[in-house]
């Protein structure tokens, strides 16, 4: 062999590959069991931190007077909610938007009166709850936002015995004698035991005592609250039945389309009004003469309050209450302290 030739390569055997098998599936199950553990933990913690109970919605007032804070326990994390909010009656206007996973809410009742609060929540009413604030006795109040105004005793009672507010009394409160729009309301608000929305009468004389030139239409309504529902009654100015609507206690008939010129006054006169209920016939006379009747109309449950709300000034003569099992049982309103 020349010495200059190269000695040919040592061939290279190709590598054998590693036996891994066992313990790669070794590895791949120990991380399987740590990743399920994990998540196992994970859940159970998160689980233990969001322990959903039963939805809840439930109201207590704080005092017996005038106005009223009434403390919500309420419990909406059931629902899975996007918002919440308490209703503080049938007005939707009256909203306050709460925590979702909160657990208590306050709220500010300047009235009297049975309210049914609500639970709102993602903008459905899902619960409800009784909220009853009664006025310790006849009560006047000018209707007023945001705040309305308390009139005291003196500035109710009149002379003549009547219950009502005179046009010096509502200038000096509202800083004006115009009084159209501006409502002044003499509530008693309490309970009334046996005397209950299925079989019931109530008479009531009144009278709307503003001029024209102080309130154009000079409207009055007569309120019966039931735990169920209420009556609105309305009265006013002939001239201005247009403009207001009837409740018998489960829907409205309004002026606009029915004709109330019935409900129209000469309010130089006392006006004697009576409502009557009697298993389901709803019926009211005006003056003795009978201006409306109804049948099936639903009880508006335990009657819990009488309201008359004048436009402008008004006075009450007279107001009695009577059940319909008893009618001997009449109760005289304005006697009440």
């Amino acid at each position: 062999m020349p010495e200059h030739a190269e000695a040919p390569a040592a061939t290279i055997p190709p590598a054998r590959p590693v036996r891994r098998t066992y313990t790669t599936r070794i590895i791949i199950v120990s991380a399987t069991i740590v990743a399920v553990v994990s998540l196992l933990s994970a859940r159970l913690v998160h689980h233990r931190s969001t322990v959903i109970g039963p939805p809840r919605f439930e109201a207590r007032r704080t005092s017996g007077q005038l106005p009223n804070s009434v403390v919500f326990d309420y419990d909406a994390t059931s629902f899975h909610p996007n918002s919440v909010m308490i209703q503080q009656s049938w007005d939707p206007t009256r909203r306050e938007s709460v925590a979702p996973d909160g657990r208590q809410h306050t709220s500010l009742y300047y009235k009297p009166g049975y309210f049914r609060a609500k639970l709102v929540v993602d903008n459905e009413i899902k619960m409800q709850t009784d909220v009853f604030i009664p006025s310790g006795g006849w009560k006047g109040i000018v209707d007023r936002n945001p705040i309305p105004i308390y009139l005291k005793a003196g500035e109710t009672k009149q002379d003549s015995g009547c219950l009502g507010v005179t046009s010096a009394t509502l200038r000096e409160k509202l800083g004006t004698s115009v009084f159209s729009g501006s409502w002044v309301d003499f509530c008693n608000i309490r309970e009334f035991p046996g005397i209950n929305g299925e079989q019931f009468s109530l008479e009531a004389t009144v009278r709307n005592t503003s001029t024209v030139e102080e309130c154009l239409c000079r409207k009055v309504q007569i309120i019966i609250l039931g735990k169920v529902s209420a009556i609105v009654i309305p009265l006013c100015d002939r001239g201005c039945i247009s403009d207001i609507g009837l409740f018998p206690g489960s829907k409205g008939i309004s002026g606009k389309n029915h004709d109330l010129s019935a409900f129209g006054c000469d309010f130089s006169q006392w006006q004697r009004l009576k409502c009557t209920v009697d298993h389901g016939h709803f019926g009211i006379e005006l003056n003795g003469k009978t201006i409306f009747e109804e049948e099936k109309v639903p009880s508006i449950g335990d009657i819990v309050g009488v309201r008359v709300d004048f436009e402008g000034t008004g006075m009450i003569r007279r107001l009695d209450l009577a059940g319909g099992q008893n009618p001997a049982q009449s109760i005289n309103l304005l006697m009440l302290p």
